[in-house]
């Protein structure tokens, strides 16, 4: 870190983050790291759901000193930053972990301005005094009448779409020039599903027994277990779908803050950081060196972040150009108890 010198340490580094699982384990684990090496204390800024907040919109667009340092986001919105140029470049020079990186926590396109730390698989959580594990072999289980009115997913049906391509009768390489079956398919669902929401909340309803089924990233599905909701975990025989979150510093944080920024990543995608915050949240890691949880030995998941055959894989830029108009016409299904 010898180009330090021509940065004083800031009093803290400002870190956009979630709430729970996720912001406790970048806090313990990569925020706590990246002070033991520096010196330099983190102050983390909860941010609920995948939308930046507004207050970011505005110092972008203003031209103002955005509120964050480091924003951890999904990797959507993070490349519509990106698009508009409100992305800083990154200095390679600062970051030798990105040369350890998979191919694609590369992003095409966006490479030199953000990186994937880690890739999420979807898992359908179960309640289990209501559903035998025996009867989870196929995602066929969120047609049966029994479960109608107890099932969760997230907002704008997030992540559900390879899924329902397939049970509809699609294939994923038809993505995204023939998504009939998916919509086909959810016209079906959509009204069974009782609740549209994130994470923050649901342990009330699988302990009330108001859902039976959810359709979750598996790191909250390991949170709703080590919170002791009686749930389990599985990923039905059709395969699952996954998505990525992104790192980035916003345009306008000066010089002498983007500095330990970069720093900040770079500690983020170390192997030995990235074993340990990868094995916490239950996620995939972008590190070639890092190792893996055992979770991703089991069937249905792939072997590394570069495995896109391993799983309902929709590129990523497929993702990224035609998500908001799935959920648009997700929003336009008939529903009924949403």
């Amino acid at each position: 870190m010898t180009q330090a010198k021509r940065f004083d340490k800031p009093e803290c580094l400002d870190v956009m983050t979630w709430a729970g699982k996720w912001g406790d384990s970048l806090e313990k684990v990569v925020s706590a790291r990246f002070t033991e090496l520096t010196g330099v204390p983190v102050r983390h800024h909860t941010n609920i759901g995948l939308r930046l907040p507004e207050r970011l919109h505005d110092a972008l667009r203003t031209r103002k000193r955005p509120p964050y340092d480091v924003v951890w986001s999904n990797a959507v919105p993070a490349v519509a930053m990106a698009e508009l140029d409100y992305c800083q470049v990154f200095d390679e020079d600062d970051m030798p972990s990105l040369a350890e990186l998979y191919e694609r926590a590369r992003p095409t396109g966006f490479a030199d301005r953000l990186v994937f730390p880690y890739s999420v698989h979807y898992v359908l959580v179960y309640l289990k005094p209501a559903v035998e594990a025996r009867a989870l072999k196929s995602w066929d289980i969120l047609m049966e009448q029994r479960h109608a009115g107890k099932i969760a997913v997230y907002p704008n049906g997030k992540g559900f779409y390879p899924i329902a391509q397939v049970l509809g009768g699609g294939s994923i390489d038809s993505v995204p020039e023939n998504m009939q079956p998916c919509w086909n398919y959810l016209a079906g669902f959509r009204p069974r599903i009782a609740v549209l929401d994130y994470s923050i909340g649901m342990e009330s309803l699988f302990r009330t027994g108001s859902i039976n089924l959810c359709f979750r990233a598996l790191p909250n599905a390991l949170g709703f277990i080590e919170a002791g909701l009686d749930v389990g975990w599985t990923i039905p025989e059709e395969g699952t779908s996954d998505t990525t979150d992104a790192l980035w510093i916003p345009r306008h944080v000066p010089e002498d803050r983007a500095y330990w920024a970069r720093k900040y990543i770079d500690v983020a995608l170390s192997a030995g950081v990235q074993s340990e915050w990868c094995s916490r949240l239950g996620a995939l890691p972008a590190n070639k060196r890092a190792e893996a949880s055992a979770i991703f030995d089991g069937p249905g998941f792939p072997r590394n972040m570069d495995d896109t055959g391993g799983f309902l894989y929709v590129p990523d830029a497929v993702m990224w150009r035609h998500e908001a108009q799935w959920e648009a016409i997700f929003e336009q299904l008939p529903s009924v108890g949403c």
